[in-house]
């Protein structure tokens, strides 16, 4: 009898190994605290340099929220961010960096926090980008 050829649990990826391996970003990075660091220092920045309205509630949990970089212009254009963190970690704090060269630019700068793996699911943290907007 031969064997059944192994299938990919997901794309090409053949073990839950593979699959951390490739969609968890920190197993990659060689220093992951000066990574911290560098977005922790210059997310710092941005609030203090910036407009800045922090945690504007968009649903009825605590982890549903926007901080919002607002342009000096009217009718400006917006970009949203929908933080990383493999869907377990960080949040809006984390990534108001995002809003340093935008902000510069003129564009009102939105970063969307949503509750994360395990305590929800992914079709919850999808409910919730589409409650704040991002995929409205």
């Amino acid at each position: 009898m031969t064997a059944e050829p192994r299938r990919a649990l997901y794309r090409e990826l053949m073990s839950q190994a593979e699959i951390d391996q490739e969609y968890d970003p920190a197993r990659n990075v060689q220093d992951l605290a000066a990574v911290r660091q560098h977005y922790a220092q210059k997310s710092e920045q941005a609030r203090r340099t910036l407009r800045y309205t922090p945690g504007v509630s968009y649903g009825p949990t605590l982890e549903e929220y926007v901080d919002v970089f607002p342009a000096e212009q009217k009718n400006s254009p917006v970009l949203v961010f929908l933080h990383g963190g493999y869907l377990r970690a960080n949040s809006a704090q984390d990534f108001s960096c995002v809003a340093l060269v935008p902000a510069a630019l003129g564009m009102t700068v939105v970063v969307v926090t949503y509750a994360l793996c395990p305590k929800v699911s992914v079709v919850e943290i999808t409910r919730q980008a589409r409650a704040s907007g991002v995929l409205a």
